[in-house]
């Protein structure tokens, strides 16, 4: 049942950056990861099963980033210059 609903369309963001872009990036997904998922969330009052909505489950979320070093590159694919990640629906 839940296992569909948390696939992310996208779920891999894998580009060449240098560290400092690799950091700014970090640093941006990190503020909203700690205000969603950080101490202070809105969801803190649910950790009394008494408090959390019929259907609730635990869902676990990872922020993980590190190089890829021995990868072999990814494929451009016949899209030339398109992002892979950008929505095709525009």
């Amino acid at each position: 049942m839940y296992a569909g609903q948390f696939r992310s369309r996208r779920p891999r963001s894998r580009r060449p950056r240098t560290p400092e872009e690799a950091k700014e990036l970090h640093a941006e997904l990190m503020k909203t990861f700690d205000r969603m998922i950080g101490p202070e969330n809105p969801f803190t009052g649910r950790r009394d099963p008494a408090r959390r909505p019929p259907g609730a489950v635990p869902v676990e979320f990872v922020l993980l980033g590190y190089p890829v070093l021995d990868a072999p590159p990814l494929p451009s694919g016949d899209g030339g210059d398109e992002d892979p990640d950008a929505d095709p629906g525009g």
